[in-house]
């Protein structure tokens, strides 16, 4: 994962790290810069995390977002109040 700078450059301010284990399907980044994404992964950052999950602006994973480990998600979007909307084939 990375982060692009509007003239195309790489944003070295973003390090997710090793990121997620698996396939991300979707993401979305909230209006605190938070990035939420979804997918097929049970890690990111090489911590156990399942579907969706929330990195901080920095790219670190956002330790005080719960895991509800809904493997699968294809689609997530994030409302003005900061609550994640899920969607996909949850497993």
């Amino acid at each position: 994962m990375a982060r692009i700078n509007a003239d195309g450059s790489l944003d070295p301010t973003f390090n997710p790290g090793v990121g997620p284990d698996n396939v991300v399907t979707t993401l979305a980044v909230g209006s605190d810069g938070k990035v939420v994404l979804g997918g097929f992964f049970t890690h990111v950052g090489g911590q156990a995390r399942g579907s969706p999950a929330r990195l901080n602006s920095d790219g670190s994973l956002d330790a005080g977002f719960a895991d509800p480990a809904l493997f699968g998600v294809n689609t997530v979007a994030v409302q003005a109040d900061g609550k994640v909307i899920a969607g996909g084939s949850f497993y």
